[in-house]
């Protein structure tokens, strides 16, 4: 039943269950789930399948039925009828209720998958992977904070947001979501809602007025109340009213307080928006009503990661947001594309939360969808990002990784962050997919640069020279190419130390980075995608020449011999530590030019250390100074002039030609 497939056969994996395939027969595939009590109504049934189907039409009459047995009868309840389209992995996702399947309380259940194929010579075999049933987000809360700062501004009665007056509460507002305007497709009126107080007098409660505010106006609308009643013995009051348009200026999306307030002054106000322990959302939110859900997967399962490829989504409850223009003339509803409309946001993501997203502005209902409907199960089609793909792979620009499984995130606009980042506003209405999709390497290698596509074509040996005043050669290197899409590394071939800087042009044809340090020679450059695919320059693309790093202001005198030691012994003294390529040699000399090297003489030295700089390229270190001779009975003011030169061995620069004098002082 569960066989290995290969990881081309399965969505996730290698492995896949396999119903069906052979004629005239009832296979079945069951997992014992226990009970669905009331408390986890909701939970989400959602599975991968993909049908592959015979030719000829043979296969038509086969089924593959998602089902709940009853662990004790044996009765089943069905779930749905899967009947793929096409031959690539789909997705369904299935909400369960208790009350809506009919199950009976206190009774054991198993899912099963059960494909029933007919007596034709080719039936259906159906694959199933990524079978998943996730309880609701509603069993797993915990208190939340509101999604927005609380409304600090007083109202045109002078009443504070939130506060009730003593023995007067504001119980509930059923439903908390409504739209700010009446734009939007699918949204053409305002919802009725009901509020329930208490504590109020019947003759309070008839007179009390319904207003509605937002944390960015000091002025409320009032709504037109439809109905009331009141329960003297409960002191409860129950009214129900027309939402009114959005005291923010009709393009408010966001939480909003309510308040009943009786003639005589006395009112009940409802809490700012948020979510209880109890997971109930509680207060008011201008936006849509429900998250998105009924989400069915219609396009690729296995799209490119370089993006560019077609979205599609069957979904209910999701919609584009369109602004209201009260400025044209008349005023009216939006319709410039480019300005009046908010788009839904979906992206998928990996367990690092590095995130892929479908291009906002291209994130629509399918031509022909009818604007004045609700939202249900309408298709959306958009068109995949290439957030997946940047040039170079790096913590400000993660590359998603390619063959694994991804969750799929849908929020609507009124729950994105008002700056368009991911984040939901309120996090119960993110519908998040888990095992979603998965992103196929790009098809075309990256190809790097002949000798001609290097600029420069050379580096220096010790990585890069500093002058005094800043960089004179950074090894920095510019490389032309092709596919240069989420590479990872660039090194010299055969080596282990990697290219610094790393970065990317927008369009693939170049990289930019750092170049080690590295012995004296041509090398071939290598560049690795996140996926393992590598790429090199042809041989000799790149020259490491010699070079020569030493510090600033060594190269001046004199030098002053004091009177520690005593007379009659040598001195070393450091003259300077310069760097090189990895065993470069340096020449470095000294005669007397004037003085008596009798009394006071300074004998040259050197010492080589090879040196690991960070990232792991080799340079060497030349120490370079001198042993200082006075003799005993030399006098103070003593002194030697020495004409000191300093070579480059491997090209014969000559890096100082000077004088140094050596002064002897007591």
């Amino acid at each position: 039943m569960i066989r290995s497939v290969g990881s081309d056969g399965a969505f996730g994996g290698e492995c896949a269950a396999v119903l069906g395939g052979s004629r005239g027969t009832v296979d079945t595939l069951s997992q014992f789930v226990g009970g669905l009590p009331a408390y986890y109504d909701g939970s989400i049934l959602s599975f991968h399948c993909k049908a592959l189907a015979r030719p000829h039409g043979g296969s038509k009459g086969d089924s593959l039925r998602v089902q709940l047995v009853d662990a004790e009868t044996g009765n089943s309840v069905p779930i749905a009828v899967v009947t793929p389209e096409t031959e690539t992995w789909e997705f369904f996702r299935y909400p369960l209720s208790s009350g809506g399947l009919g199950l009976l309380p206190g009774r054991d259940y198993y899912l099963e998958f059960e494909a029933t194929t007919g007596p034709h010579a080719w039936p259906t075999t159906y694959l199933l992977d990524e079978v998943q049933l996730e309880p609701p987000q509603r069993a797993m809360l915990l208190p939340t904070d509101p999604p927005d700062p609380p409304d600090t501004i007083p109202d045109e009665d002078g009443d504070m947001p939130y506060q009730s007056s003593p023995g007067i509460g504001f119980v509930d507002i059923t439903p908390h979501h409504d739209v700010p305007n009446t734009c939007s497709c699918g949204y053409p009126a305002h919802q009725t809602v009901t509020i329930t107080t208490t504590g109020f007098t019947q003759a309070e409660f008839s007179s009390a007025v319904v207003k509605f505010k937002t944390p960015s106006s000091s002025v409320s609308k009032v709504a037109s109340v439809l109905s009331r009643s009141y329960d003297p013995a409960t002191a409860t009051g129950v009214l129900s009213c027309t939402v009114p348009d959005s005291p923010g200026g009709k393009n408010y999306l966001g939480s909003a307080s309510v308040k009943v307030k009786a003639s005589n002054g006395k009112k009940a106000a409802s809490p700012q928006y948020h979510f209880d322990t109890a997971g109930l959302e509680r207060g008011f939110w201008y936006g849509f009503p429900s998250p998105v859900s009924g989400i069915q997967l219609l396009s690729s399962a296995t799209p490119s990661v370089l993006g560019g490829e077609t979205f599609s989504v069957r979904a209910t409850g999701m919609a584009t947001f369109t602004k209201y223009r009260p400025n044209a003339s008349p005023p009216r509803c939006g319709d410039r594309p480019d300005q009046d409309f908010v788009h839904p946001l979906v992206f998928v993501k990996d367990s690092a939360n590095t995130k892929v997203k479908v291009l906002r502005s291209t994130l629509n209902p399918a031509p022909g969808t009818p604007c004045a409907s609700a939202p249900v199960n309408w298709t959306w089609t958009g068109t995949w990002s290439d957030d997946g793909a940047p040039g170079v792979c790096t913590s400000a620009t993660p590359c998603i990784p390619t063959r694994t499984p991804l969750s799929a995130v849908f929020l609507n606009p009124d729950n994105v962050t008002e700056d368009g980042t991911l984040s939901p506003r309120i996090a119960q209405y993110k519908t998040q997919i888990d095992n979603f999709l998965q992103f196929l390497e790009p098809d075309d290698e990256p190809k790097l640069p002949s000798l001609s596509g290097v600029s420069p074509n050379w580096a220096d040996s010790v990585g890069g020279v500093f002058g005094c005043g800043g960089p004179v050669t950074s090894n920095q290197i510019v490389l032309s190419g092709a596919n240069l899409k989420r590479i990872a590394s660039v090194r010299n071939a055969g080596e282990t130390v990697l290219w610094s800087g790393l970065s990317g042009g927008p369009d693939g044809t170049s990289l930019f980075a750092t170049a080690p340090a590295h012995p004296v020679g041509a090398v071939r450059i290598q560049a690795t995608t996140a996926d393992g695919l590598t790429a090199e320059s042809d041989p000799g693309a790149l020259s490491y020449v010699c070079s020569f790093q030493a510090p600033c202001g060594v190269f001046q005198g004199p030098f002053t011999y004091t009177s520690a030691p005593p007379p009659g012994t040598y001195h070393r003294t450091e003259w300077l530590t310069a760097k090189t390529g990895q065993n470069e040699d340096v020449s470095f000399s000294a005669s007397l030019n004037a003085g008596d090297e009798a009394k006071l003489k300074a004998i040259p030295y050197q010492e080589h250390l090879d040196t690991t700089l960070p990232g792991g390229a080799v340079v060497t270190e030349h120490r370079l100074g001198f042993y200082v001779y006075v003799e005993p009975l030399a006098a103070s003011g003593t002194q030697s002039k020495y004409d000191v030169i300093v070579q480059q061995a491997c090209t014969g620069a000559t890096i100082f030609a000077g004088q140094i004098t050596f002064l002897y002082k007591y």
